[in-house]
C-alpha cells in the first residue's frame, strides 16, 4: 500500500484533568490522554494519523467527516 504524508492544522485543547492531561479536538470528536503535556501531544497526534490511516483504508473518510460536520 502506498504511504500517503499530509499536514493537518487542527484546534486542539489540551488540558489538566485530575492527574492527567487531555487532549481534545472537536472537530474529529477524537481526544487521548496522558501523564504529561508532551506524552498527551504525541497521543494526540498518534490518534489523529491512525484515525486519517484507518478510514482511509476502510473507505469512510469521507463520510466519517461529513457526519462530523465537514463539508467540502
Amino acid at each position: 500500500m502506498k504511504k500517503l504524508k499530509m499536514t493537518v492544522s487542527l484546534p486542539v485543547s489540551i488540558f489538566k484533568e485530575g492527574k492527567n492531561y487531555v487532549a481534545f479536538t472537536p472537530v474529529l470528536d477524537l481526544s487521548t490522554s496522558a501523564s504529561t503535556y508532551e506524552k498527551a501531544k504525541q497521543r494526540f497526534n498518534e490518534a489523529v494519523a491512525i484515525f486519517l490511516e484507518e478510514t482511509i483504508k476502510q473507505g469512510t473518510l469521507e463520510e466519517n467527516l461529513k457526519n462530523l460536520g465537514w463539508s467540502r
